[in-house]
């Protein structure tokens, strides 16, 4: 795993968080004003639900984005193993 992943993901809770308070924000700005909860400030499931949906997607991007580099590694090192191994032939030839 690269160094900057956990870095990538706490930058997404991040704006995550942000994007939540930006909307609380607006919605205190036209009058509506938030429900106040009995259990206090809490996000609403749906919210911790969609920010859980959010990671898992940004995780298996990173993933994927990884294997393609890796894939594209071992695919650079087959060509250039076959180049030399055909210069090595010519040579003996």
């Amino acid at each position: 795993m690269y160094p900057l992943t956990g870095r990538i993901l706490g930058d997404l809770d991040a704006i995550l968080l942000e994007g939540q308070k930006k909307a609380k924000e607006r919605l205190k700005g036209k009058g509506k004003g938030t429900s106040s909860s009995p259990l206090g400030n809490l996000p609403s499931q749906n919210i911790v639900l969609y920010n859980e949906t959010i990671k898992i997607r940004a995780e298996a991007l990173l993933k994927s984005a990884e294997a393609q580099v890796e894939s594209a590694k071992a695919k650079w090192e087959e060509t250039r193993m076959k180049k030399w191994l055909a210069s090595r032939k010519a040579e003996e030839t």
